[in-house]
């Protein structure tokens, strides 16, 4: 009996070479110093996805509470897009699984293989196209319509002709619009007018009667033709050489327009210099600059009886026209001799001016005031026969001649 109770607690006490693994799980191991270094088998995969991508803190959380960990989408790190992949469902990974995820590199996608040429000898089948069903054939459609008067007894349609082209250009018949230089075609400065033989060629290159090509010619009050080619300009010289009328043939160019007339309230005289006060400005110009001088009495109104005094000056750098109106120039400002009736007040102007320009044509309108002490100047009908014969002693003298 005592032998089994001695038996019983030397199975109860332990061994000698037991000692040490029971010693080894009763000591605690050391917390390391360096977190980074723990294992990464502690670490779980909603944690490692929330070291990377954490979700924004709403609030706190309470003292004392443990931070609820939130699930992390992948799709929210990567999204996949839509013109490639249609949406499917987000899969998680197993802890089991994240691991092996890891593992796994992301290489780019291949880039694409270039096509190879076919080989010698094979043949390249094109893929037919299945028409659709519901599209009619191309026969059976028809795009283009025409009027019933273009299509023949046959069905076919009639071609359209080519509109004629055009051989009328303002001038006369028989003129044709060319590329090119455009000229101007005039009477010729101080040469002798055949009226009547005039009249008549104008009326006959024109296609017009003789009474309709009078008033033109009276209108123009020296020009004859305008925009018409080389060719054409050659041709009315050598009719007109004919008849023994005197013409001149210049070229059409920017310097060809006069400008348009600035209207001049007050004039102011210095040796070299003057100034005038136009309705815009105030201009500061020198004498020699003046080319031409144009006096005349215009018929501002159809119906009406009088006409207004009227004188024009061009001038080069700057290229302008100073128009000085009787009625409307200041006579006392400018230091011109007034008359308190006005009947010589536009001739006394003149007569200054004339004191100061040196270098300028006259027109015979304003020569014959001068000469003859006329208080009013030659008339015309209209505003634009005075701007035609402005233009036509312009073209005279400044104007680029036709070079046979």
């Amino acid at each position: 009996m005592q032998e089994e109770v001695e038996k019983s607690k030397m199975e109860k006490r332990p061994l000698d070479r037991d000692k040490g693994l029971f010693k080894k799980k009763e000591e605690k191991k050391p917390l390391s110093r360096n977190p980074n270094r723990s294992p990464l088998s502690e670490v779980s995969s909603v944690e490692l996805d929330n070291i990377f991508f954490p979700e924004e803190k709403k609030g706190q959380p309470p003292a004392g509470s443990t931070p609820r960990i939130p699930r992390i989408s992948l799709e929210d790190a990567t999204p996949i897009p839509l013109e490639k992949e249609p949406p499917q469902k987000t899969h998680i990974p197993s802890p089991g699984q994240w691991q092996k995820t890891q593992e796994v590199s992301f290489r780019p996608p291949k880039a694409p293989q270039p096509q190879m040429p076919p080989k010698e000898g094979a043949r390249r089948v094109a893929p037919k196209s299945q028409p659709s069903a519901s599209a009619p054939s191309p026969a059976e459609i028809t795009s283009f319509f025409v009027p019933a008067d273009r299509i023949d007894a046959r069905g076919n349609i009639i071609p359209v002709e080519p509109p004629p082209e055009e051989t009328d250009n303002g001038i006369g018949h028989g003129m044709r619009k060319k590329p090119g230089p455009l000229y101007t075609v005039m009477l010729a400065f101080g040469r002798r007018i055949h009226f009547t033989k005039t009249i008549n060629l104008f009326s006959e290159f024109l296609g017009i009667t003789k009474e309709e090509a009078e008033r033109r010619i009276r209108f123009g009050k020296g020009i004859l033709f305008e925009n018409v080619d080389a060719a054409t300009a050659r041709d009315l010289q050598a009719q007109f050489t004919n008849i023994s009328q005197g013409v001149r043939i210049v070229r059409e160019n920017a310097l060809a327009r006069i400008p348009e007339p600035q209207e001049v309230l007050v004039w102011l005289f210095s040796r070299r210099h003057f100034q005038v006060t136009t309705n815009h400005e105030k201009l500061v110009l020198p004498w020699d600059n003046i080319q031409l001088a144009v006096a005349g009495g215009v018929r501002l109104h159809e119906t009406g009886h009088s006409h207004k005094k009227v004188l024009d000056l061009i001038l080069s750098e700057p290229h302008i026209r100073l128009r000085v109106w009787d009625a409307t120039f200041n006579y006392r400002a400018s230091g011109v001799p007034f008359d308190s009736l006005g009947e010589v007040n536009f001739l006394n102007l003149i007569k200054v001016l004339v004191r100061f320009i040196k270098k300028a044509h006259f027109s015979p309108t304003l020569k014959e005031m001068i000469d003859m002490n006329l208080a009013d100047p030659r008339y015309f009908e209209s505003l634009d026969e005075f701007e035609n014969y402005t233009r036509w002693l312009y073209l005279t003298f400044y104007g680029e001649p036709l070079r046979l």
